[in-house]
């Protein structure tokens, strides 16, 4: 398999200054703008500066967020992996949630195209008192599409403990087996780690204070995430 080109990163860091927030953002392929600032409440949107994923891309996206800070962090538009002609693209999360911060993060789907095939990886750092939530979606194929392959490696860990570990590969040999896909192409996420969520049906409490509500289907409304908030 030929290898992906170098990762181009982008970066967020923000931290509490008197009363308002210090933000530092590095431009990578992803673009983060600040579409709304109050006390120590922030809120970044990622827009991409060219189109993605192509085969040999590989996009780094690091956040930090500081004691005390709220961050909102939403993306302008689902992304798109395209057929990479025998080239695979990979993408890279890192986030560091300090104590008494939190990062709500409503992502929207990662779209795996048929011949695309993907790598992605999300490491979460939340220290004790941090809170993260972020909805995660994926889907297999456009409209009349079968859709390409997807590994995902996921690790979440909460006061230096694992609160979420899961390996995750949809491919021809796995999204048809027993707690996979089945006839679905969506698997739509909410995570909660750090505070132990209000009551919500079809939801998996973790060990650690938090919990997943997965669905093989998008919602048209925030639902989960909003009542989460």
């Amino acid at each position: 398999m030929p290898t992906v080109t170098e990762p181009r990163t982008t970066r967020i860091e923000v931290h509490p200054a008197g009363d308002t927030v210090r933000t530092r953002m590095r431009t990578g392929v992803l673009s983060p703008r600040i579409t709304h600032q109050q006390g120590h409440r922030l809120s970044i949107t990622l827009v991409a500066t060219e189109a993605l994923l192509l085969g040999g891309d590989h996009v780094v996206l690091e956040v930090v967020v500081g004691e005390g800070v709220r961050l909102d962090l939403t993306d302008v538009a689902a992304t798109v992996a395209y057929d990479g002609q025998g080239h695979s693209a990979r993408w890279t999360t890192r986030l560091t949630v300090a104590s008494g911060a939190s990062l709500h993060w409503w992502g929207e789907p990662l779209v795996v195209c048929d011949g695309a095939i993907v790598h992605r990886s999300l490491h979460a750092a939340v220290a004790e008192g941090g809170e993260l939530l972020m909805r995660d979606a994926v889907r297999l194929g456009r409209h009349g599409e079968h859709g390409g392959e997807l590994h995902c490696e996921t690790l979440i860990e909460h006061a230096a403990r694992p609160a979420v570990v899961e390996h995750l590969v949809l491919d021809d040999s796995h999204r048809d087996l027993p707690g996979y896909l089945g006839e679905h192409r969506t698997i739509d996420t909410v995570t909660i780690v750090g505070r132990r969520p209000s009551p919500a049906t079809d939801i998996f409490e973790l060990a650690t204070p938090g919990a997943i509500h997965r669905t093989y289907e998008s919602p048209r409304r925030r639902g989960v995430f909003a009542c989460w908030q």
